[in-house]
């Protein structure tokens, strides 16, 4: 899959939107709604338009961001700690 295919094109191939399908498979309405805030987020970001991202997901992105960035950190303080003492 090329790296810059589409979630449109993607559903093209798949024959029915993520949503759709998942509606087919029986999924919560809640667990759809939260998918398609998702999709239609990376949409904007993918397009450049990350700042029309509603409040509350820029601030669940930072927050993934910030776990992330203490995450990569902790494995090297073990290292560089480790034989110290």
């Amino acid at each position: 899959m090329p790296a810059k295919q589409t979630s449109e094109s993607i559903e093209a191939e798949a024959g029915l939107p993520i949503v759709e399908r998942m509606a087919a498979l029986g999924m919560s309405q809640a667990a759809i709604d939260h998918a398609q805030i998702w999709l239609d987020a990376l949409s904007k970001v993918v397009s450049g338009r990350a700042d029309e991202l509603p409040d509350h997901l820029k601030r669940e992105l930072a927050e993934d961001a910030d776990a992330e960035l203490v995450g990569a950190e902790l494995p090297a303080d073990i290292v560089q700690n480790h034989g110290k003492g």
